[in-house]
């Protein structure tokens, strides 16, 4: 297992804890706004993914520094989430709205330039099937961990209002959006580290094919002297 797995695995809890879609719509419904309100957050959201497609793919596709850009991905979700609960609690209903809005058009953006890169990423840094096992790996940790990060809050708050609960969900999805962040940028080394290793291992296999190529080549020629 890579640190590329426990990267993904936590992104993958995060998104799964802190699905936009369902969170900060519940927290609208929640504050008696409107319910159109709530489907236009998926609207904005969709909107934002739309607008990366369309005007900002080829930029994404261009970036050099691909595991600071996914780093500074991560931290957009986490950061949106932090102001949508400090304008609950400290906001009026039309600043709530608003920052509603505003976080869900940031996450569409963050998402999907996110996806954009780290296609790109993966396919320009692991081979065909060391892909498919890091997406696996990350599909299984995101599952397992979204269930041991749930299931204990949903135990332990009980007692608590509905609203409570979710804001606890989403402050532990914020901390596994910079968790996976922090792994972003110290794969780095990791990837690094693993370039040379491959190269080494390149340069001793070609030495290795030369010199027997070398040896073929002289038996030929020892075989065809009279």
């Amino acid at each position: 297992m890579s640190l590329l797995s426990i990267q993904g695995g936590f992104a993958n809890i995060g998104w799964t804890l802190g699905s936009p879609s369902v969170v900060l719509t519940y927290i609208a419904v929640a504050h008696e706004m409107p319910i159109i309100l709530a489907g236009i957050l998926t609207t904005v959201r969709r909107t934002g993914n739309m607008i990366v497609d369309i005007f900002a793919g080829d930029i994404a596709e261009e970036r050099s520094n691909r595991t600071r850009d996914i780093a500074l991905s991560d931290f957009v979700p986490a950061i949106c989430f932090l102001v949508a609960i400090a304008s609950i609690i400290y906001g009026t209903q039309l600043a709530i709205t608003i920052s509603l809005l505003a976080a869900m058009l940031c996450i569409g953006f963050a998402f999907k330039i996110q996806n954009i890169i780290f296609s790109d990423f993966i396919g320009d840094t692991l081979q065909s099937d060391e892909r498919i096992r890091l997406e696996y790996w990350v599909m299984g940790l995101g599952g397992v961990g979204a269930i041991l990060f749930s299931w204990p809050v949903h135990r332990l708050m009980l007692e608590y209002q509905p609203l409570s609960r979710h804001s606890t969900i989403i402050l532990i999805a914020t901390t596994c959006f910079c968790a996976s962040a922090f792994l972003m940028v110290m794969s780095r080394q990791w990837l690094g580290k693993r370039k040379i290793v491959k190269a080494a291992n390149d340069a001793q296999l070609a030495n290795r094919t030369g010199g027997f190529k070398g040896l073929l080549a002289r038996c030929r020629r020892l075989a065809s002297t009279p």
